[in-house]
């Protein structure tokens, strides 16, 4: 299973929760009494459900998850975040990348007992555990409108008004989510970056949004890029720069990975006006840069994969979201690029309800 493969596996299975979570809570207020309690009258009906349709889907989809992390994670791992969350806290790296993010949260449950005297931790020792649960670990995990559950914070995508803005000819229009592009030419340089720090990519799994609008015979825009130096992509050409980049080209369009220290690229053949979902990942110290091109917001259809070869050791400092190739031509395109997304989820795990947590922080 690939890393894009799998983030897609394990956001399906932790939707699946969050749905179940909702629908349980939703039950659950049907059978209070207004008190905190279940009415007499309905407790059956409470029961019935819990033990024919929440408890098995529950086994279910932890034991898909218990599944997936397994077959995934690195072992080291595993052990650090079990031994984090048996220390009575769930202390989160700074920095830490979405990948470990899940990881440190789903070694474990953690739930908050309702009168906020402390936090009951259930660590499952294997999958069979977090299938068939001891009946006590099923009770201290009781999400119900009672009690309150750890869950993951949404893995946001970048803001792009926060980003460094090159545009002296207004092809750009910069939104929160989107950037917008009119009529950008081969003639210009005209960009859209941000700073990380030297050496803050290496491994990685970047999901970003493609949609070409207009264009040209020989148009060529960047819609995502890892780079050393902040420059036109003709100039990181001209340089055989520290670059990975992504690019669209022409008006029977492909899209390109490209890696320009080599000038090695490989290309996916796609339909003009249409909408892809491109996801581009490489393993830390990887020598394989790969982009899958899907037709779908979940990317569960694939439309291809294009990869290139890195050197292994070769980390990045910025993050493009949108650059121009400057060689003097006028050919020109319009797209929209669109819900980058990093995976590196920001801030704390926030709880449920109003916990806001003496025991779960960002490190």
């Amino acid at each position: 299973m690939t890393t894009a493969e799998w983030r897609t596996a394990i956001a399906s299975a932790l939707a699946a929760r969050e749905r179940l979570r909702r629908a349980h809570n939703a039950m659950g207020a049907t059978v209070r009494d207004g008190k905190g309690g279940i009415h007499p009258n309905r407790k059956a009906k409470w029961n019935r459900y819990r033990a024919q349709e929440f408890l098995p889907a529950s086994r279910r989809i932890e034991a898909r998850i218990c599944e997936l992390r397994e077959e995934f994670l690195p072992a080291g791992l595993k052990t650090a975040a079990r031994d984090i969350v048996k220390g009575g806290k769930l202390t989160l790296p700074a920095g830490a990348a979405w990948r470990e993010r899940v990881a440190l949260l789903e070694a474990a449950t953690v739930v908050f007992a309702p009168e906020d005297a402390q936090t009951r931790i259930i660590v499952p020792a294997s999958c069979a555990e977090a299938a068939a649960p001891p009946q006590e670990a099923l009770d201290a995990a009781d999400i119900s409108p009672g009690g309150a559950k750890a869950m993951l914070a949404p893995d946001p995508t970048e803001d792009f008004t926060g980003y460094t803005e090159v545009d002296p000819n207004d092809r750009y229009a910069v939104a929160a989510s989107a950037v917008t592009v009119t009529a950008l030419q081969r003639n210009e340089d005209a960009y859209v970056y941000k700073d990380r720090g030297t050496g803050h990519f290496d491994g990685f799994s970047h999901n970003v949004d493609y949609k070409n609008t207009a264009t040209s015979a020989y148009s060529l825009l960047i819609f995502w890029a890892l780079a050393n130096v902040v420059n036109d992509a003709k100039a990181w050409d001209n340089a055989n720069a520290e670059v990975i980049l992504c690019n669209a080209y022409g008006n029977s369009p492909t899209l390109y990975i490209r890696n320009e220290e080599t000038g090695t690229q490989s290309g996916q053949t796609v339909s003009n006006n249409t909408q892809y979902y491109n996801t581009i990942s490489r393993e830390s110290g990887g020598t394989t840069v790969t982009m899958y091109v899907y037709s779908n917001p979940s990317r569960t259809t694939l439309v291809g994969s294009k990869s290139v070869s890195v050197t292994g050791s070769r980390k990045y400092r910025f993050i493009f979201a949108a650059n121009s190739y400057n060689d003097g031509k006028t050919y020109t395109v319009s797209a929209v690029i669109a819900n980058l997304d990093l995976g590196e989820a920001a801030g704390i795990i926030p709880i449920v309800m109003h916990h806001l947590t003496k025991n779960i922080k960002a490190g």
